[in-house]
């Protein structure tokens, strides 16, 4: 793993002046922005394996390397650490692949650690710098470590601040980890960024916790967990808290929005949560799940309308495997105590209609169970009409 500084070359006759970051300022004036960035921000490289590279057009090649590498040396910045990267001129598409292949082939490496200077980027270079990042984030596993840009404009101090853009990438981050969330039902990437957010500005009882706790109890089927509910609630609770605090991010509240939408449905102690679960599952492509959770959910549900305990795992059992056989079911010895209470159920119009739903469910079932190795095993395309189809007939009869 490396540190690499990179930054773009500018065609500029720069006038000395300082900068400042964070507070802190140059020891000394400085002609390039690159002087003052390399001093604030690069004290702990190792001049064995980092590097700074100084992307250069041939304009600013002939104008100003040679005066930079000379006020570099100033700084004892060894020749062997500054590499030089010659970027085409071709202009449009083509010239901006280049410039992407370039970058990602020649100067990002295999778990890398990146600083970026993007004061001298010409137009849409930073919009590139920023698409090959996020690039080599996911196949290298690169990280940002800040980018930044010197604002140079001879103020009358000579002191010029040097912005810290680190956070507007972080925008990036969040969109990304939104996406999976919203698009996959996973929230573990959300998590981590909400658990960032915990560290700087409020005690929320850990909301990183609670969003990570409802996603998984959703995605792995924990179907007790769903139908007491209190994880949603405690959920929406505190991203309440969250959204009531002024320091929150910007960036996080219309994600809140989201999350609070996706699981406001889900009441407290009830068993008709088992529908915006299934509904999670059809949403996130999740066909086994939402059958399973079909099935369960109505045999949770029947049981808790006739006042019997729908946590009972032998109540529940008998009465699926009735749900699943024609009406000469025959009890074994040890289900007779249930038999009554189970033919109760079953003799209902609510019974009758949702068996109905059962039975036809349950040759694709079975098809998905084992994994197509079935006489008619049907398309992907087929599966996801039908279950659609029953979730729908579930709702209607609900």
């Amino acid at each position: 793993m490396a540190k690499k500084f990179i930054s773009f070359l500018g065609t500029t006759d720069y006038a000395e002046v300082f900068y400042e970051l964070n507070g802190i300022k140059t020891e000394s004036k400085v002609k390039f922005v690159q002087q003052a960035l390399i001093q604030l921000t690069c004290k702990n490289f190792d001049i064995r394996k980092d590097k700074i590279i100084i992307i250069l057009t041939d304009k600013a090649k002939a104008s100003n390397w040679e005066k930079l590498k000379e006020s570099l040396k100033i700084l004892n910045v060894p020749n062997e650490m500054i590499i030089p990267l010659d970027i085409p001129e071709e202009k449009g598409e083509a010239g901006v692949w280049k410039l992407f292949e370039k970058i990602y082939n020649e100067v990002l490496e295999q778990d890398d650690s990146v600083i970026f200077d993007i004061t001298n980027a010409f137009r849409f270079l930073p919009v590139v710098m920023y698409s090959v990042l996020r690039y080599a984030q996911y196949l290298k596993n690169v990280k940002l470590d800040g980018i930044y840009y010197g604002a140079y404009e001879q103020t009358e101090n000579e002191i010029e601040p040097i912005i810290n853009l680190t956070e507007t990438y972080e925008i990036i981050e969040w969109a990304a980890a939104a996406n999976i969330f919203t698009n996959y039902g996973i929230a573990e990437e959300l998590s981590k960024r909400i658990k960032k957010q915990d560290k700087e500005f409020v005690d929320t009882g850990k909301l990183s916790d609670s969003i990570l706790t409802v996603s998984r109890n959703i995605n792995y089927s924990r179907g007790l967990r769903i139908m007491e509910g209190n994880i949603f609630q405690n959920c929406i609770d505190k991203i309440n808290l969250y959204k009531d605090d002024n320091n929150i991010n910007p960036a996080l509240t219309p994600i809140l929005e989201t999350v609070t939408n996706k699981i406001k449905d889900f009441g407290n102690n009830s068993v008709l949560n088992f529908l915006p679960a299934v509904e999670w599952y059809i949403e996130h492509d999740m066909p086994a799940e939402a059958l399973s959770m079909m099935k369960e959910g109505i045999v949770s549900y029947l049981l808790a309308k006739n006042e019997l305990n729908y946590k009972d795992s032998q109540l529940r059992l008998l009465l699926g495997k009735r749900m699943s056989y024609a009406k000469e079911y025959k009890y074994q010895p040890y289900e007779e105590k249930f038999k009554e209470s189970v033919e109760k159920i079953m003799e209902q119009d609510v019974a009758k209609e949702l068996n109905e739903v059962v039975k036809s469910f349950n040759n694709f079932r079975n098809d998905i169970d084992h994994c197509g190795f079935c006489e008619g095993a049907r398309s992907p395309d087929n599966l996801r009409k039908e279950i659609n189809k029953a979730y729908e007939k579930i709702k209607e009869i609900l």
